[in-house]
């Protein structure tokens, strides 16, 4: 079916698709786009994943950072998810301030992240009221060809797999802070 007809008639388009049993791009409708993950390669994050679903690509790299805690939650660590979509990703993206796209993207992530208990954020805890970690946790799509949810917290969770802390001491009398030189 020609691009015209797809973009003059979108609805009568995917009908037609659907009354066949074949997607736009050729698979059938209960398949899945193919995905492809290599975690643990950007050495200069704590931890890092970069998906690949169907033709949509996610890099992600997560960064680690000693904070105070929230005064009403002073026993939990902090999970920032960020994800970036450029316009090289997609046409649909234009240069500037964030999307709305990336900012719901971005809710979304932090949604799944509070909800789904993949982290347990009391884990990030150093010490109570005094010192927790926060993973800063940011995402590049690369190429936007649908899906990006799905990509998205498919790198989210492949990097949060290989992220790496170090030791962390503290002495609550001094608040002396001692970061091990070696992971855990």
């Amino acid at each position: 079916m020609s691009l015209e007809f797809r973009t003059l008639q979108p609805a009568e388009f995917y009908l037609q698709h659907i009354s066949t049993g074949v997607r736009p791009d050729g698979r059938s409708l209960a398949e899945r786009r193919p995905l492809s993950v290599s975690a643990g390669n950007i050495t200069t994050a704590d931890g890092s994943a970069v998906v690949k679903l169907g033709a949509t690509t996610v890099v992600c790299g997560v960064r680690a950072e000693l904070a105070t805690p929230r005064t009403e939650e002073p026993e939990l660590g902090y999970l920032v998810p960020n994800i970036s979509l450029p316009p090289m990703c997609s046409t649909l993206f234009k240069p500037g301030p964030p999307s709305v796209a990336a900012q719901s993207t971005s809710q979304f992530l932090a949604t799944v992240l509070a909800t789904s208990g993949c982290v347990r954020q009391e884990d990030l805890c150093i010490s109570p009221g005094k010192m927790v970690w926060v993973l800063y946790i940011d995402l590049v799509c690369l190429d936007h060809s649908g899906n990006i949810m799905d990509a998205s917290v498919s790198a989210l969770t492949s990097a949060l797999e290989t992220v790496t802390l170090p030791s962390v001491t503290m002495d609550t009398d001094t608040g002396e802070v001692v970061v091990s030189d070696k992971k855990r």
